[in-house]
C-alpha cells in the first residue's frame, strides 16, 4: 500500500466509516434536464442545457444521492450522458444490487472488473458515500476527514464573441468577488482575448486559461507569448489523452501547466510529474470515478507537495454539494470550479442552494451532503426514470 492509500483508509478508519453495515437495496436512476441561464462555450462545443443523471442507492431506509456529471456529446471525454445510462442500467446496478458493504470503497472492488466509465461509475459511488456519511449522522465533508471550512471559488468563463465582450464580462465578474478567473480559450480566441481580460482585470487578479486540448506541440510559439499575461497556469493546452508533450511544452514555458483530462487516478499524477508535465492538477471527481480516486489524488498531491484545485462539471446542485464536500480537504489549496447555484440555474434541485460570499463557498452542515432535493421539481424535470 502507498503512502497516499494507506493515508486515505486511515481517514476513513478516524471517520468511523466501519461502524455500520450497507446492503444495497434500491438503486434509482433519474435522469433530468436542466435549462442553463447562460449558455457556456468551450474549444468543443456549446452547452444551453444539461442532461443529469441523478443516482440514488437505498439501505435501511437511508438513501444516498449522487450524480453522473458527464457531458451530452463526446467532446470532452467518450462517456455520454446517453452511454452512463446505458452502463449503470445494463452493467453496474445488476452488479451491485443485494451485495453488503462495509466501507464506501467495497463499490469499487465490486465494479473493477467493468473496464473504463468512470463517470457512470462515480454516479452511484457518490451515492455511497453519502449513504455512509447520513447513516453515521455525519455531515459528508467531516466523513471525509475535511478540515477547511474556508473554500475560495474561481470561476470558469466561457468563450466570448469578442476580446472587448470579454473584457467586460470579466470586469462584472471580479467585481463579484471570485478569488480565480478561468477563460476558455480556442485556436484563433487566444491572445487577444487574454490581452483584454488581463488589461481589464489587473495584475493583481488570478488568471488562467483553459484550451481544452485545442492545440498541438507546433503551437509552442503561440502558447508561449502567453507567459506576459502572468497567469496562474495554463489548463490542458494539448491533447486529451497526452502527458508526453505536455512534459515537452512545459520546457519552454515559464507559466506552470495545469492537467484535466489525462487525470484519472492517483498513478497517472505520479506520471505526470516524473514527465515534467504539470505543477498543477485539476481535480474532477466524476473523471476519476468518485471520492475514492479523488482522495487518493488529493492525498498523493499533498504529500509531493502539488498545487490541487478542483474542477466543475457544469453539475446541478448534487454533484456541486459533493465537490465541495471534497475541497474541505487540506490538499486544496488553489480557488475551486465551485460558483454559487445561482450563477448557472434559474432555480437548483437542491436546498439550501450553493452560495458564495466575498468569494468563499462553506462547508454545507447538513448530514451527508448536507442539502435537500427539490423533489417537486425534480419531477418536473425529469425524462426517464428506472428503478432496481
Amino acid at each position: 500500500m502507498t503512502r497516499a492509500e494507506l493515508q486515505v483508509f486511515e481517514l476513513w478508519g478516524n471517520a468511523n466509516c466501519y461502524a455500520v453495515l450497507m446492503k444495497i437495496e434500491q438503486i434509482e436512476l433519474r435522469e433530468i434536464r436542466m435549462e442553463m441561464k447562460h449558455a457556456f462555450e468551450t474549444s468543443f462545443g456549446v452547452t444551453k442545457e444539461r442532461r443529469i443523471i441523478l443516482v440514488a442507492v437505498s439501505s435501511g431506509g437511508i438513501t444516498g444521492y449522487g450524480e453522473v456529471s458527464c457531458n451530452e456529446t463526446p467532446g470532452y471525454s467518450y462517456e455520454t450522458t446517453e452511454t452512463a445510462w446505458h452502463i449503470l442500467k445494463d452493467f453496474i446496478a445488476p452488479t451491485v444490487l443485494g451485495q453488503v458493504l462495509e466501507q464506501p470503497a467495497d463499490y469499487q472492488a465490486l465494479v473493477k472488473p467493468l473496464r473504463g466509465h468512470p463517470f457512470a461509475k462515480a454516479g452511484l459511488e457518490l451515492a455511497i458515500w453519502d449513504w455512509f456519511a447520513k447513516a453515521a449522522n455525519a455531515p459528508l465533508w467531516k466523513y471525509i476527514g475535511g478540515t477547511k471550512t474556508e473554500l475560495p471559488v474561481g470561476l470558469s468563463v466561457g468563450i466570448k464573441k469578442s476580446p472587448e465582450a470579454l473584457a467586460e464580462f470579466v470586469l462584472e465578474q471580479q467585481a463579484l468577488g471570485y478569488q480565480r478567473i478561468k477563460l476558455k480559450i480556442g485556436r484563433g480566441r487566444d491572445l487577444a482575448y487574454v490581452a483584454a481580460a488581463r488589461a481589464a482585470l489587473g495584475e493583481g487578479m488570478n488568471l488562467t486559461v483553459d484550451a481544452n486540448s485545442d492545440y498541438t506541440l507546433e503551437d509552442t510559439a503561440m502558447l508561449k507569448e502567453l507567459d506576459q499575461y502572468k497567469l496562474q497556469y495554463i489548463e490542458q493546452p494539448l491533447e486529451n489523452d497526452d502527458i508526453i508533450d505536455h512534459g515537452t511544452l512545459a520546457k519552454s514555458l515559464s507559466t506552470p501547466l495545469c492537467l484535466d483530462e489525462p487525470i484519472h487516478s492517483a498513478s497517472d499524477v505520479r506520471r505526470a510529474l516524473q514527465m515534467g508535465a504539470a505543477k498543477v492538477i485539476n481535480l474532477k471527481i466524476g473523471r476519476v470515478g468518485g471520492h475514492l480516486e479523488a482522495h487518493k489524488i488529493a492525498a498523493y498531491c499533498q504529500a509531493n507537495s502539488v498545487a490541487l484545485w478542483c474542477g466543475g462539471m457544469l453539475e446541478s446542485g448534487v454533484g456541486r454539494a459533493h465537490n465541495v464536500a471534497l475541497q474541505t480537504l487540506a490538499a486544496f489549496n488553489m480557488a475551486s470550479d465551485t460558483a454559487p447555484s445561482a450563477r448557472y440555474w434559474h432555480e437548483d434541485i437542491i436546498e439550501p442552494e450553493i452560495i458564495m460570499e466575498n468569494g468563499i463557498t462553506r462547508p454545507l452542515e447538513g448530514i451527508g451532503i448536507g442539502v435537500k432535493l427539490k423533489h417537486d421539481l425534480i419531477s418536473k424535470l425529469t425524462t426517464r426514470v428506472l428503478g432496481f
